[in-house]
């Protein structure tokens, strides 16, 4: 039996990975520790939130996945001695013990390389999985710009409010919208006010697939990330995307025009809101949509993740036999 370990229960990009890892590898998920929203988690769930409680619920279990947990988690699963996989999302979130784990996996090159370079072990690289049942394009456009995120500074909201309060009063009929939960909301608040950006923040949603559908531009102008899965989410229903040219947007993109896909993602300078508001205002003005979800769908599939995950799954299992 599987099991997948967890520090929050909410629902953002890292859960909505767990939640097709849940589904297609029968896996039951356990929370260490962090947020605790079961009625915004896309799964179910239990809690660990120490050390003890963790070791008696692992007992029940033969290989563990694990998206960046606390230390006593970390020590929790060293202790089993089950064979486990963790999975690295961001350069932020890469302080794991990586003495660990049987094996590391993450979803970018660039990613594999800093973990390599921060510790020496070598990973495994798996895209993201995107379920193109539910994330269908409409047909048209809505009338939003923005995305679903978090409210932290790390997401560099502040400089889409900053390049949005630019432009805003160009586009008379386009709104800004943002759903998520974060330490950092009443400063994005307080910052759309002061610049009259009349911008709508609010809360996480557990329905992307229809959020999503009422917005025509998603920006993302991150200071730090790995592959946010809303923009793959978004660019499954034909939705532009604007984001910051973080090194995993930047592979992202180039995979994708290797592919024959050119111009999948409009990349921007980050921390700059007057290109970000150029670059706003070109795509509100052209309206340009294009067919982005036959790249999602051909590269980012459910069964594409998982099998790469069973794959690795595998090779640590022939690994402990040979031992």
């Amino acid at each position: 039996k599987n099991v997948i370990l967890t520090r929050n229960a909410i629902c953002g990009g890292v859960e909505s990975i767990i939640k097709v890892e849940a589904e297609l590898l029968d896996a039951d998920v356990i929370v260490c520790g962090g947020l605790d929203y079961k009625e915004l988690a896309p799964f179910e769930y239990v809690r660990a939130d120490n050390r003890e409680d963790l070791l008696k619920q692992l007992v029940n279990y033969s290989l563990i996945i694990y998206h960046w947990i606390p230390d006593y988690a970390v020590k929790a699963v060293a202790e089993t001695k089950i064979p486990s996989i963790e999975f690295v999302h961001r350069t932020d979130t890469n302080d794991c013990d990586k003495s660990v784990p049987s094996a590391v996996v993450t979803h970018s090159k660039f990613l594999g390389e800093y973990i390599f370079s921060t510790s020496g072990v070598r990973c495994d690289i798996i895209d993201h999985p995107i379920d193109t049942d539910i994330f269908v394009p409409a047909e048209s456009l809505g009338k939003y710009i923005g995305g679903i995120t978090s409210y932290y500074d790390v997401k560099g909201i502040d400089v889409f409010i900053r390049a949005w309060a630019k432009i805003k009063d160009e586009f008379p009929s386009i709104k800004a919208r943002f759903y998520g939960k974060g330490l950092d909301l009443e400063k994005f608040q307080k910052l759309s006010k002061k610049l009259n950006a009349d911008i709508e923040f609010l809360s996480a949603t557990t329905m992307p697939e229809i959020k999503l559908r009422d917005f025509c531009l998603v920006v993302c102008p991150s200071r730090c990330e790995g592959l946010p899965v809303v923009i793959l989410e978004a660019l499954a229903m034909n939705i532009p995307v604007i984001a910051s040219n973080l090194d995993g947007m930047m592979e992202f993109k180039k995979t994708a025009q290797f592919q024959g896909y050119d111009d999948i993602i409009t990349l921007t300078k980050q921390e700059d809101p007057l290109i970000l508001a150029g670059a706003m205002k070109r795509q509100l003005k052209g309206n340009y949509r294009q067919n982005t979800r036959d790249f999602i769908k051909k590269f980012y599939s459910k069964e594409n993740h998982i099998m790469g995950l069973k794959k690795v799954i595998d090779k640590i299992i022939m690994a402990k036999r040979d031992i």
